[in-house]
């Protein structure tokens, strides 16, 4: 199992170097199943959205096992980035976090203090946890997976964010992947959240846009959420999309997949 996980984080990696699209889920029913079958479909990483999901840390640890089984790496989106709760889903077994609502490089700095072992990061070690096999691995290879392929996501989502966004890039040449929450951004901008992902209204699109020139010239890569397929745009309108904006990788929700799918069925009665 750690072989095969190891193996495809690696590879998650290279893609994203290479500059292939990555696709993942982001599962907010809590229910291993789901996990299976977001796995089966061959995706680069599955998700657990802890953040607005109705999901505790003995879930999260079933989610991340049931993601195991298949060698997938499982990336858990906070409910707050605090030492403990990124310490929590790391301890588990999650490939990663995504931080909701970092601020400024202070914060971030802090969520890199808790997600990494010493000389990178603070985080307290553990043998007994279960993403060091309950003890039946060798500690020292722990610390260097973790430091060397573990995700810290930063999310930039808050007008305060987007103000500080040059110290929060700064803090950690390590970290590539950055997500933007353009609802929750809108939100904090005072914006028409109808007008956040499908149709972004001007202002969005100058906050989104100095976001990612930022990210691109540092170097970073943008991973952004859709509402695809339950969404008023084509794959190829969603692809073009991501691909003006430079996304590199993008993840969809279990909630939309399914509403799209139950809708579909429906168009069998004709009606």
């Amino acid at each position: 199992m750690k072989d095969q996980l190891t193996k495809n984080l690696k590879r998650l990696h290279q893609r994203l170097q290479d500059g292939v699209l990555l696709t993942g889920i982001n599962c907010a029913f809590n229910h291993p199943g789901i996990f299976e079958v977001a796995c089966n479909a061959g995706h680069d990483f599955v998700g657990v959205d802890a953040e607005h999901a109705a999901i505790n840390l003995e879930t999260i640890e079933n989610l991340i096992r049931a993601a195991d089984c298949h060698g997938v790496p499982c990336l858990v989106k906070l409910k707050e980035g605090t030492e403990v709760e990124i310490r929590n889903a790391l301890d588990a077994g999650a490939s990663g976090v995504m931080v909701p609502h970092v601020l400024s490089g202070e914060g971030l700095s802090a969520a890199v203090d808790a997600t990494y072992f010493a000389p990178r990061g603070r985080r307290g070690v553990c043998s007994a946890a279960r993403v060091n096999a309950h003890s039946s691995w060798d500690i020292r290879d722990l610390i260097s997976w973790t430091n060397e392929l573990v995700l810290l996501i930063p999310i930039i989502e808050d007008k305060e964010a987007v103000e500080n966004i040059d110290e929060i890039i700064a803090v950690d040449d390590r970290i590539q992947l950055y997500e933007i929450g353009p609802v929750d951004l809108a939100l904090s901008l005072g914006l028409d959240l109808d007008r956040s992902i499908t149709n972004p209204s001007p202002e969005l699109v100058e906050a989104l846009d100095l976001i990612t020139r930022k990210l691109r010239e540092a170097g970073k890569k943008l991973l952004y959420p859709t509402r695809y397929p339950n969404s008023p745009l084509s794959v190829e309108e969603q692809r073009a999309a991501l691909e003006k904006r430079g996304v590199a990788a993008v993840y969809g929700m279990d909630t939309h997949c399914l509403v799209n799918a139950f809708r579909s069925f429906r168009e069998l009665s004709g009606s």
